[in-house]
């Protein structure tokens, strides 16, 4: 529906989904290959705080926005 009226910005939006399997390092490289394969420009982060502090370090590095 929000792609019908024009996404955001003009932009489609996707929604992309990957299984941090509740471990920071695995949060952090799905992190990584989320925005430098998939070229995410924002990440809706994980469930436990030690994930999302293990995803929030890498979209500072990469500068890409994050949300808990």
């Amino acid at each position: 529906m929000l792609n019908a009226k024009g996404g955001i910005l003009g932009k489609k939006v996707e929604v992309l989904f990957r299984d941090d399997q509740l471990k920071p390092a695995v949060g952090a490289q799905r992190t990584q290959e989320l925005i430098e394969k998939d070229r995410c420009q924002f990440i809706v982060g994980g469930l436990a705080a030690h994930v999302q502090m293990a995803i929030n370090e890498q979209t500072k590095r990469r500068r890409c926005c994050s949300s808990p």
